[in-house]
Parts: structure tokens; sequence; C-alpha cells
């Protein structure tokens, strides 16, 4: 056996604002079906509370989610003893699994990871000769890897495991998104047989014709919740721009200067969104092999996008420092405008890249066949 190993991981992650997405991503964009699985997968949701989330319809996403290109499976903590976690973790890298595993990080605190408290670390290597795992944490929007010691690596799983003993329910809750010890292989054979046709009218269509959808949840006594209102697709910017409004409309703005942080994170979050739906454009080209003029223009003009809507974050993280309310007006003039823009490159590029594809597929000609 090796004395070393590192699986492939891509530390340029298409969105870094949620590392339960993130660090899945990382592991994905580096497979060989990655790109065409995020072409079909991860629509945006945002809810009025400007919390954005990716899944399908309103449902976020969680374990099962990426069932279609990851195995996912539990390795359980209580029979994963301190003093065996090393060799553990090694036969599974051994057998290509990533691992995401609970260490809680306190006085232990280095640069890499950016809050103190139980984490899910994802090991993609080990180095027997230098007695260390291989991890990467997200700093500055990208990946990096760096190593950790086994006697450190030892102490954070034990105060990990101290952690659950105190709060066995924290654990519970942890499994929507992962297990305590998470094992991860990246599936070799995936259909992607309809993948086009999904990227271009279940992806970019959805995303560019978006929603906005009211959930009331009943109470027992057969009454009526107060509703919650979700966003998709391009409707996320209406969302934020409500929601903007609401502050400007209200007696006291300066009451609501303590939620400008999380406009300003919402919209960095749509931002990097932007780069999968570009992500998603250019795949299409490419399986298509595309070369339709209006196609290629509409990807062209789109890839402008994600740093317009960055802008605009920037410009709400200056009326956080001004507090100008000027500022907030031209906010949403911007996104009204942007809304309309991005609207409009959306519905011609599904149109154009829609009528290459049944060319591409042969319905014309077959329908010219039966004519």
């Amino acid at each position: 056996m090796s004395n070393s190993k590192i699986l492939p991981f891509d530390c340029n992650v298409v969105y870094s604002l949620d590392c339960r997405v993130s660090c899945r991503l990382g592991i994905i964009q580096a497979s060989s079906n990655g790109q065409a699985w995020l072409a079909t997968h991860l629509d945006v949701l945002m809810s009025n509370n400007l919390d954005i989330n990716f899944g399908s319809g309103i449902y976020v996403a969680q374990m099962n989610y990426y069932d279609d290109i990851l195995d996912t499976r539990e390795i359980d903590l209580w029979s994963s003893e301190p003093d065996k976690i090393i060799d553990i973790i090694i036969e599974q890298i051994d057998r290509n699994n990533y691992i995401l595993i609970d260490l809680y990080w306190h006085d232990q605190f280095p640069e890499e990871v950016q809050n103190p408290r139980t984490h899910s670390s994802t090991i993609i290597g080990y180095d027997k000769t230098k007695k260390v795992l291989y991890t990467v944490s997200l700093k500055n929007n990208k990946y990096i890897m760096w190593d950790i010691s086994y006697d450190l690596f030892i102490k954070l799983y034990k105060d990990a495991i101290k952690q659950y003993l105190y709060d066995p329910d924290s654990k519970t809750l942890r499994q929507m998104f992962y297990f305590t010890i998470t094992s991860i292989s990246v599936k070799k054979d995936i259909s992607t047989d309809n993948y086009i046709f999904s990227a271009i009218v279940n992806k970019l269509g959805h995303e560019e014709g978006g929603a906005c959808i009211e959930v009331t949840r009943q109470k027992a006594d057969k009454s009526l919740d107060n509703a919650t209102r979700f966003y998709t697709g391009t409707s996320c910017i209406l969302g934020v721009i409500e929601y903007i409004q609401t502050i400007l409309d209200s007696k006291n703005i300066a009451d609501h200067y303590v939620k400008i942080p999380y406009i300003v994170r919402t919209l960095y979050g749509l931002s990097e969104h932007r780069n999968i739906i570009l992500m998603t454009m250019d795949w299409i080209i490419k399986a298509l092999n595309c070369e339709d003029v209006a196609v290629i223009e509409q990807f062209d003009s789109y890839k402008a996008v994600p740093k317009e809507m960055e802008s605009i974050s920037m410009l709400v993280q200056k009326y956080y420092v001004t507090k100008d309310v000027d500022i907030l007006k031209r906010v949403i003039a911007k996104l009204e405008s942007q809304f309309e823009h991005e609207k409009t490159i959306l519905k011609n590029f599904v149109d154009n890249s829609f009528a290459y594809y049944k060319k591409y597929n042969g319905y014309d000609e077959y329908v010219n066949r039966l004519n």
C-alpha cells in the first residue's frame, strides 16, 4: 500500500457561500461527469427572509439530493473509536472515498477554519510518513488544502464525541446534510442521456421563468400559520427588491440597519449562482457542438452578469458604511434593470438553444420526412 494518497478535489468551486454544498461541489467538479451534473442541478431557492439555498422547487438540497452522482454512506460514530479513526480514514481514502467528519475546533483554532465550533471537515488524503491527514477549508471564497497532524485530529475528534454525548440531539439534526462521519465516493456510471434537454428546459427554463410560492402550514387546531414566501430563479431578484423596499418604507430605517449584511450576503450568493448558470450555458453549447450565432451571442452577453450582481452587492456594502439612503434606492433601480436584463438573455438562450437541440436530435429532419 502507498504511504500517501490525495484524492481529486477542485478548490475553485462555483459556489462557496454554503459549505454544506461547496464541499460536495469540490468533489463533483473534479469528476468526469461533474459539469454535466451541475448543468442539470442546483436550482436557486430563496425565502422571504433572504435565506438562499439550492434544491428543487421549495425543497432544500439535503444529503439524498446528490444520490445520482455521489454514493453517500454513514460510518458509525460510536464504533469508530479515537485510537482507530486514523486507520479507518486511511482505509476509506484507499478505496477512493472522501470523508466528511465532525471535529470540534476551539482553542486549537487554525487560520484555515473560520469559526471555532463543530465543523464537518472534508478529508481528501493522508501521508503516513509525515503522520498527517489532508483536509480542505474555504478561505476567501475558494478552498485551500492543508495538513493536520494525527495527534491534533484525534484530539478534535474526541472533543466532537464529547459534545455529542452531552447533546445527542445536535448529532441527529445535522443528518439533513451529513452524518457525523460520512463516506462519499463518485459514482462511476451515471445516465446523462437526457441531460441536454434537462439543462435547457428544466434548469435554464425554470431559472428564467422564476416563481414566487407562498407556503402556509396548518396547525393542530386546523388554523393556518403565517405564510412563508419562497422565490426561485430570476424571481429571487424581486424578493430582494421587496425586502429592501420594506426597509425604505419603514418609519425608522435605522432600525433595519442590522439586516444589511444579510442583503450583502444574499446578493453575493446570487452572483455565485450566476456562475453556475454560465457553466450550464457553456456545457450546453459544447454538448450540442453548437455553432448557432444567436446562442453564442446570448452566452457572451451573460458572461458579465455574475460581476454585475456582485457589484450590486458591493453597493449595498457601501450603504452599510455610509448610511446614505439614496444608495438603497439606486440598488433597487439596478436590481429592477438586472431582472429584465437577465430574463431577456435567458429566454433568448433557452428558445434558440432548444431550437438547435431539436435540429441536433433529428426532430426537424423527421418532421420533414413525414411531410
